[in-house]
């Protein structure tokens, strides 16, 4: 005779367990339920539901706690969008009639520079998020220098770690990148945030609960299921 396959012999196994204690009962006749695709054993795949509903409600919960404990953190003239927007490029072309508007922008950081009684850093821009990080990638408006009262110790405040400013234009400072003659906007930030190098926010890819494996790790699963209601 041939030897039963392990998941085989655990699917009876748990799906006796089941049938005799009448788990979840029967479905009452127009009630909607979830049915998986490919379960054999009804009471086995009614177990899988619950499973399956009980880590889709967790995520959720872990989700709402992560967007709640940001949000505390986060300054609200970081994570909100200011009344006007005004880019890097405008204010490079613009500062005459924009200098004393409010703006908000962030970047990575390409220098620190400490003074007296304040610190400069130079930002490369980079659009920001709905949370308002600076987002990954090349798109850049150009560099531009928030002026920040007080201390910044430049071994915390690193190159390429990602910040958010908000304040207010001042002027236009011509630098040299190298040999390059630069104009920076100057902007007097009153309010920064750092964002730490692993992401504040939640990721935006969830793992889709539907394809979870209940299993894992006592065997693995021959085929893969998905949801599908019936009446």
């Amino acid at each position: 005779v041939e030897k039963a396959r392990p998941w085989a012999a655990r699917r009876l196994f748990f799906n006796s367990l089941l049938d005799q204690n009448k788990f979840m009962g029967t479905r009452r006749p127009g009630s909607r339920q979830v049915q998986l695709v490919g379960c054999h054993y009804p009471y086995t795949c009614r177990w899988r539901n619950v499973i399956v509903m009980k880590f889709h409600t967790a995520m959720l919960i872990t989700l709402t706690a992560a967007l709640s404990a940001c949000a505390s953190n986060v300054p609200r003239a970081i994570s909100e969008q200011p009344g006007t927007s005004i880019s890097v490029a405008q204010a490079r072309s613009g500062m005459d009639r924009l200098s004393g508007q409010s703006v908000r922008w962030g970047g990575k950081i390409a220098g620190v520079e400490n003074h007296a009684t304040e610190t400069w850093i130079e930002i490369v821009q980079q659009p920001l998020n709905r949370f308002g990080r600076p987002m990954e990638g090349d798109s850049s408006d150009g560099r531009f220098i928030a002026r920040i009262e007080g201390f910044l110790d430049p071994h915390v405040y690193t190159k390429d770690r990602l910040i958010t400013v908000a304040g207010t234009l001042e002027k236009i400072l011509q630098r040299p990148i190298g040999e390059y003659p630069y104009s920076y906007p100057l902007m007097h930030a009153v309010v920064y945030y750092l964002w730490s190098p692993t992401a504040d926010m939640p990721s935006h890819y969830i793992y889709d609960p539907y394809w979870y494996d209940p299993w894992y790790p006592w065997g693995y699963r021959p085929y893969l299921y998905y949801p599908r209601y019936y009446r």
